[in-house]
């Protein structure tokens, strides 16, 4: 809650900033949608505040306001009143504002004003171990439980665990990733190394990173993009290697693939690589079918994408890790966000969650039989094209699959008994280029 009053929110990995729309907002993208009024406990500045994605933006002003999040209330945190929005489908989703869970060095809002929500609650914690939250994402398509999603801070979610076959007394192994920070050392996004991809175990070579000084690319989870976006000579050796007659460009220069083609899409993450392997529904979504067989393929072409060099969405953030053995219904990979402290970086940690196997077999018996020849892994060319910009491709989708399907799903919490009082540094305000990424969702 802000001020008192409930709003929902998007949770999102690949941003810092607190914002929510304010009742003064007359824009399409605000109609329909709960809207922040002014009340007893809000603090205004004359600070301006303005955030630009790749599709979309906001705008508005700087505050400061009592915020309840599950059992933690902080008291004067900064965040911003949105009068301004375009683009965001906020209104054909039901969100309010965006509740960014980044780092500093990402935020639009300068630390002179004050610092975010993540730090201000982990603040509280003493114990440095605890400094993290997780999340689980859910599925809309054919799902009957509302709380399929889960978000918690400084615990885990035992259902969850116990949903994949772990618990909290045993002994929970998370495939731990250290983040790669800036070159100066200070950590911007939830960035790992990416290796490879591989369709059909067959490794998709890749081109180099264009971040300064990374021995390989680099790739940002982010929960506030739906699809999977990475640099546009990649992408297209990516569907270029399903074969002819299996993918094409629509009118929108969107991939669309068969929506039979069935194949194996594994990424290795992290310096060891380990091999996450994306559900098959998720790389051609039949939710967006054009009913003449053809398919939205889940893995797009983007070259502006400042934060690093691919964007991890949604659809890779539910994964099947290869190695699982379980046979369950399908789950999504849990996955554990640890925020640096003096005694230890920041790291993301992956939890297996099910059989990629068992994932092939039910796409294979939804979408029928794939007559297409083997995938031949198409060759890597004029990398040297990497670094050319090109126009935004618009993803003309909602927000179909999102991180919490219209709810915020189970909120787990340790109780904090007090009022945090947020740490403000009254200096001038520095203004920084906006990070620039899109919400497709």
């Amino acid at each position: 809650s802000i001020g008192g009053h409930d709003f929902p929110v998007l949770l999102d990995t690949g941003s810092s900033d607190l914002w929510v729309i304010s009742s003064d907002c007359t824009a399409a993208d605000c109609l329909g949608i709960a809207t922040y009024q002014t009340t007893p406990t809000l603090s205004l500045t004359d600070t301006p505040f303005k955030l630009g994605y790749l599709m979309g933006s906001v705008s508005g002003t700087v505050g400061y306001e009592t915020i309840t999040l599950g059992n933690y209330q902080i008291c004067s945190q900064v965040f911003a009143v949105a009068d301004q929005a375009t683009d965001l489908s906020l209104s054909a989703t039901g969100y309010s504002g965006i509740l960014g869970l980044s780092f500093p060095a990402a935020a639009s809002i300068s630390t002179t004003s004050g610092i975010s929500l993540v730090q201000n609650l982990f603040s509280a914690f003493y114990d440095d171990s605890k400094k993290y939250f997780a999340f689980k994402l859910g599925r809309d398509d054919d799902r009957t439980e509302p709380d399929d999603s889960s978000f918690t801070i400084g615990q885990l979610d035992e259902e969850v665990l116990q949903s994949i076959g772990h618990n909290l007394s045993g002994d929970i192994q998370f495939d731990e990733m250290p983040v790669v920070a800036r070159s100066d050392g200070v950590y911007d996004y939830w960035k790992v190394p990416l290796l490879s991809l591989t369709i059909d175990s067959q490794p998709l070579q890749l081109s180099p990173s264009r971040v300064p000084e990374a021995s390989s690319p680099l790739a940002v989870l982010d929960t506030g993009t739906t699809l999977i976006l990475g640099p546009t000579l990649d992408v297209e050796n990516f569907w270029g290697s399903f074969g002819n007659g299996t993918t094409r460009k629509n009118v929108w220069s969107q991939w669309e693939v068969r929506c039979e083609r069935a194949a194996r899409i594994g990424f290795l993450l992290g310096k060891e690589g380990h091999e996450y392997v994306v559900d098959p529904q998720d790389i051609s979504w039949s939710g967006s079918r054009s009913g003449d067989g053809w398919c939205l393929g889940g893995i797009q072409a983007n070259d502006q994408v400042n934060s690093a060099d691919w964007i991890l969405g949604d659809v890779f953030l539910r994964v099947f890790p290869f190695s699982c053995i379980s046979s369950r219904l399908p789950q999504n990979v849990y996955v554990k966000h640890q925020v640096p402290t003096t005694s230890q970086p920041a790291v993301v940690g992956l939890l297996q969650a099910t059989n990629a196997d068992s994932a092939m077999a039910r796409f294979k018996e939804q979408r029928g039989q794939d007559s297409a020849p083997p995938i031949q892994i198409r060759s890597a060319v004029h990398y040297r094209r990497r670094y050319k910009f090109t126009p935004i491709v618009l993803l003309t989708i909602t927000w179909a699959i999102g991180f919490i399907g219209g709810s915020i799903g189970r909120l787990l919490f340790q109780r904090i008994g007090r009022c945090l009082g947020i740490r403000r540094k009254y200096m001038s305000h520095n203004t920084a280029n906006p990070e620039v990424r899109v919400y497709s969702r």
